[in-house]
């Protein structure tokens, strides 16, 4: 798994200085988030709780003004996301660019492949488009739109994914995966309100999945007032098309070359 360097020290940065986020920083970044929302700095609060690596800090004096990183995703070839990103209230939107752009060129430089950014498009009554800098400065490094998955973190709040590619492709052959799909969890997805993601995976004694199988699952989720569920694969899984068809859940995105070069993942959901 690439990893960002460990010896990363402090070192200039503009006006103020760029190094690597430590305990003592998790406070501090706690409070840019907090800022621009509220819900934001309480789930960066256990995404900090579990792993600090990988992620970046800016300041200057001994005042933290922002924060960014990239953490790997799991089952991919180095693709990457880009984590928790913000800047303090009195700093500019050329801030949120730079420090983005400082994750990127670490990221390629340490061998990383492509970088997802997840942004929500939510219109904060008193503040506005509170994501808005963060989108055009992704648009302005060369990131691209893949995915809108409409109404995901609530209704009238979409999740956009963008993506940037890291380095050249170079396509492997894919050997299409004719096993059977087992069906293996349920759960609300963090920062959602009433939106689920369904787990699965791959087995050579897996039963073929039937709509009653679902239905089990709908019935389950119905009762907690669910209003979609997701669910994702990897391009080459022969049987996911026919699949989603018959569960009743509709195609909502691909993001290109996720786990491999050639190797998209395909993105569906039901809607209740």
């Amino acid at each position: 798994m690439i990893k960002f360097s460990k010896d990363v020290d402090m070192t200039d940065w503009g006006d103020g200085w760029f190094r690597e986020m430590s305990e003592a920083d998790i406070g501090p970044c706690l409070q840019i988030l907090a800022e621009r929302d509220e819900d934001d700095a309480a789930a960066a609060e256990a995404t900090f709780a579990r792993d600090l690596l990988g992620y970046f800090v800016v300041g200057r004096g001994n005042r933290v003004y922002g924060v960014s990183g990239a953490t790997p995703i799991d089952g991919t070839n180095a693709s990457y996301v880009l984590g928790w990103t913000a800047v303090a209230r009195d700093r500019s939107t050329e801030d949120v660019r730079k420090l983005i752009q400082e994750v990127v060129d670490r990221l390629q430089a340490a061998g990383g492949r492509k970088i997802f950014a997840q942004v929500s498009d939510y219109i904060d009554p008193d503040d506005g488009d509170i994501y808005a800098p963060m989108r055009r400065s992704l648009t302005e490094i060369g990131f691209a739109q893949e995915v809108r998955h409409r109404d995901y973190y609530d209704r009238q709040e979409s999740q956009v994914i963008y993506s940037l590619r890291l380095r050249s492709p170079q396509p492997i052959d894919v050997i299409p995966d004719r096993r059977g799909i087992r069906l293996t969890d349920i759960d609300e997805i963090a920062e959602t309100d009433d939106a689920y993601w369904l787990s699965w995976e791959l087995s050579e004694e897996a039963d073929v999945l039937t709509r009653e199988d679902f239905e089990r699952v709908f019935d389950t989720v119905r009762q907690v007032s669910a209003r979609c569920i997701f669910m994702a694969f990897p391009s080459g899984i022969s049987a996911v098309s026919n699949l989603m068809q018959i569960a009743g859940f509709r195609f909502d995105g691909r993001l290109l070359d996720l786990y491999d070069d050639g190797v998209d993942e395909l993105r569906f959901r039901y809607d209740f």
